[in-house]
């Protein structure tokens, strides 16, 4: 005996899901400090001492005297001198003229000029040393500085660098398609155990 069979076979989807995380990244970049120093000048301008001596005096009282100065003195000397014996002739004349003093004025006046004191002449005359005059210039010193020069300055940038990488993604694929198979199939099966009835009631 033969019996026909459906059969049906059935096979689900199968859905792969690869989920990737995003991932953040900072870069924070380093700055670099730039000194720039340049050292200062110095400029020195030096004047230097001088000292002025003035000996004429020194000359005179030692000798060493120009012809000019000689003349000069030698002069001098003599313009004194005379008035000197101006003026005694003349005080003499004075005393000898007055009638009210009475006396030998002449006498006494001869008493007078040999009873004086006298220096003896020893043909010379001490020497003062004489003054030196000094006059002194301490100079100068001047000290400048230029051109010094000092500055700090940074090079890059400050702010950070922030990128996602790699991104965040979801990817959905199918891994098995979905399908239905259907057939039919013929079985032998052996008969049932019985008698037939052939009768009419």
């Amino acid at each position: 005996m033969k019996i026909t069979k459906l059969e049906i076979e059935q096979q689900s989807a199968l859905i792969s899901v690869d989920v990737q995380n995003a991932r953040l990244h900072v870069e924070s970049p380093q700055r670099r400090m730039k000194i720039e120093n340049n050292p200062p000048e110095m400029s020195v301008t030096r004047q230097d001492p001088e000292v002025l001596l003035d000996l004429s005096s020194l000359k005179e009282n030692t000798g060493l005297k120009t012809y000019d100065q000689l003349i000069s003195d030698a002069a001098a000397k003599a313009k004194t001198e005379a008035l000197v014996a101006v003026r005694d002739t003349v005080n003499e004349s004075r005393f000898i003229a007055d009638t009210a003093a009475g006396g030998n004025r002449i006498g006494r006046t001869a008493k007078d000029e040999m009873l004086s004191p006298s220096d003896p002449d020893m043909g010379h005359s001490p020497v003062p040393p004489g003054a030196v005059e000094m006059d002194g210039d301490p100079g100068t010193l001047d000290i400048q500085w230029s051109g010094y020069d000092f500055s700090i300055d940074w090079e890059g940038e400050l702010s950070p660098e922030i990128y996602v990488e790699p991104p965040y993604s979801v990817e959905v694929e199918i891994a098995r398609e979905p399908s239905i198979r259907i057939s039919v199939s013929e079985l032998d099966i052996p008969n049932p155990a019985g008698r037939k009835i052939d009768a009419e009631v």
